[in-house]
C-alpha cells in the first residue's frame, strides 16, 4: 500500500473519531439525574426493591440500570458533568470504530465502503450521543453481531462462547433493551442457503445448533443480576401505561419529519442496491428489516434501525465499489489534502461546540427553582414534578410526584397505581386539576406545562412563588 493510501486511511480513522465530539450533546439529559441517584443510592445502601426517591411509600420497582448507575456516579462523583461529557464521548468513540472494523470484516476489508457506511450509521447514532446508557448497549450490540459473522466465516466455537458474557453484562448495565440480544441472533438462526433469483453470502455452510445453545445459555445467565427473574422479563413488567404514546420517544415514527426522511432515504438505498445487485445475503436482510420495524414502532429504537441498514448496505455496497479501485498519485493527494481540510474543521467545529456549550434553558430553570427551594422549603419537600425533570429535584433531595421512569409509576410494575396515566390525565385536563392536587397536598408545584400553569394563574387558591422561562413553582394558599 503506498504512503499516500496510508494517509488517506488513517485521515479517515481520524474523522470518525472526531465525530462523536461533533456530535455529543453538551448537556445533562433528563434521565441521567435518576440514573446518577441510582447509582449513588445503591453504592451506599445496596440493592433495594421499592423505590425510595418518589413522594409515594412502598412502590415495587427493578433498578435495571443499576450498573450503569453506579459507573455514571462513580465519574460524576469525581469528575462532575465534564467527566461524563467525556465518557460518552470515548463510549461512541469505540462505538464506531467497532463498527466500522465490522464492516471492514463484512466486505473483506473492502475500506471505501466501511468509511461510508460508518459515516451513515453516525448520523443515526448521534441521537444518543449523550449522558444515557444507549451508547454501552449499542456497543454489545454490535460486539454479539461482530462475534455472530466470526463464528460464521470460521467456525470457531470461542466467539459463541464471548456472547453469553455479554448477556451478564446487558442485563446489569441495561436490563430493559437485553432481549435484543436475541433478535440479533434470530436472522443467524433463521438464515438458509440457496434463495432463488437472488445470490451473495447465503451460500456460507454453518452450524445453527451452537448459535441456538448460545442463545440458551445467554437466556439462562441473564439471571445473574441482583433481581432476578424481574430484570429478565422486565419488558414484560415495564408495559401498561394506554398513556405512554405521550412519551415522544415512544411514539411511532413517521415519515414527515427528520428522522423518518433519514429512514426513508436509507432504506431506499438498500432497496435500489439490492435490485441492481440482486443480492439478498438473508441473515442481514433480516436484521435490517427486524431493526427498521423496531425503528417504526418507536423513535427510541432509531438507532438499532440505522445499524441493521448500514450493515446490509456494506454488503450490498461492497459488490459494486471493490477494493482495488485506486487513483493516480496527484489524484490521491489531492484527496488527502481534502480530507485534511475536512478534518481541520471538523476539529474546529469541536472546539466551537465544546466552548459554546452551556446549560439548557430548562436546565437553568430548575436550578432557579432549586435554590428556592432549598432556602424556603425546610422539610415541606413533596413536590408536583414535570415528567422529565422529577428525577433532577430527587437527586437534590426532594420528593417527586413522577419523572422520566415511566413504568415505575405503572401498577403492573409497582403494585399500587397507575399513577403515570393520572398524571399525564392531570395535565392533558381530563381530570380536574385542583381534584388532582388536593388528592395529594403537595408541598410544591413544579410545572413548565403551560395549560396548568394558565390555570394557577386564575386561580386565587394557588400563590407564583418563581417565574422563569419555562418552569413556575407554585404553593396553594
Amino acid at each position: 500500500m503506498s504512503r499516500e493510501k496510508k494517509i488517506f486511511r488513517l485521515l479517515i480513522v481520524t474523522a470518525i473519531c472526531i465525530l462523536p465530539v461533533v456530535f455529543m450533546k453538551y448537556n445533562m439529559d433528563t434521565d441521567t439525574w435518576f440514573i446518577l441517584n441510582l447509582g449513588r443510592y445503591t453504592l451506599h445502601n445496596g440493592f433495594v426493591s421499592t423505590d425510595p426517591f418518589t413522594m409515594y411509600e412502598g412502590l415495587s420497582y427493578v433498578f435495571q440500570q443499576w450498573l450503569t448507575g453506579i459507573y455514571f456516579w462513580l465519574i460524576y462523583s469525581s469528575f462532575g458533568e465534564w467527566g461524563l461529557y467525556i465518557a460518552i464521548v470515548f463510549e461512541s468513540i469505540l462505538l464506531l470504530l467497532l463498527f466500522y472494523k465490522l464492516c471492514m470484516y463484512l466486505t473483506d476489508n473492502n475500506f471505501l465502503v466501511s468509511a461510508i457506511c460508518t459515516f451513515g450509521y453516525s448520523i443515526f447514532a448521534s441521537v444518543y450521543m449523550c449522558t444515557r446508557p444507549e451508547i454501552l448497549s449499542y456497543i454489545t450490540a454490535i460486539s454479539v453481531i461482530f462475534l455472530l459473522e466470526k463464528y460464521v466465516r470460521t467456525g470457531r466455537y470461542t466467539y459463541l462462547c464471548i456472547i453469553p458474557l455479554l448477556s451478564i453484562l446487558e442485563i446489569n448495565l441495561h436490563a430493559g433493551v437485553w432481549w435484543l440480544l436475541f433478535l440479533f441472533m434470530l436472522p443467524f438462526i433463521c438464515s438458509f442457503n440457496k434463495i432463488s433469483t437472488f445470490k451473495g453470502m447465503d451460500n456460507i455452510q454453518f452450524k445453527k445448533l451452537p448459535i441456538i445453545l448460545t442463545a440458551l445459555i445467554s437466556f439462562a445467565v441473564g439471571f445473574i443480576n441482583p433481581y432476578g427473574y424481574k430484570s429478565v422479563f422486565y419488558l414484560l413488567l415495564s408495559g401498561g401505561a394506554k398513556n405512554k404514546t405521550r412519551i415522544s420517544e415512544l411514539q411511532p415514527m413517521v415519515f414527515t419529519d427528520s428522522y423518518g426522511v433519514i429512514c426513508f432515504i436509507t432504506v431506499f438505498i438498500v432497496v435500489a442496491f439490492m435490485i441492481c445487485t440482486k443480492i439478498l445475503s438473508l441473515r442481514y436482510f433480516l436484521l435490517a428489516g427486524g431493526t427498521l420495524i423496531m425503528g417504526m414502532m418507536a423513535y427510541r429504537n432509531f438507532v438499532y434501525a440505522g445499524m441493521g441498514l448500514a450493515l446490509y448496505m456494506a454488503v450490498l455496497m461492497s459488490h459494486i465499489f471493490k477494493p482495488t479501485i485506486s487513483f493516480p498519485k496527484r489524484q490521491q493527494v489531492i484527496i488527502n489534502l481534502t480530507m485534511l481540510i475536512y478534518c481541520i474543521l471538523e476539529i474546529l467545529l469541536s472546539v466551537f461546540f465544546v466552548k459554546n456549550a452551556d446549560s439548557q434553558q430548562e436546565l437553568k430553570d430548575a436550578y432557579i427553582v432549586l435554590e428556592y427551594l432549598d432556602a424556603n422549603s425546610g422539610e415541606n419537600r413533596n413536590l408536583c414534578t414535570d415528567f422529565n425533570y422529577g428525577a433532577f429535584f430527587e437527586f437534590y433531595g426532594y420528593k417527586s410526584s413522577i419523572d422520566a421512569r415511566m413504568e415505575l409509576y405503572t401498577k403492573r410494575m409497582n403494585k399500587k397505581a397507575d399513577y403515570f396515566d393520572e398524571f399525564m390525565d392531570f395535565t392533558a385536563g381530563e381530570i380536574y386539576y385542583d381534584d388532582y392536587l388536593r388528592k395529594y397536598d403537595f408541598d410544591y408545584i413544579v410545572l413548565k406545562t403551560d395549560f396548568i400553569n394558565g390555570l394557577l394563574e386564575h386561580d386565587n387558591r394557588y400563590e407564583r412563588l418563581v417565574d422563569t422561562d419555562t418552569y413556575d413553582l407554585w404553593i396553594r394558599r
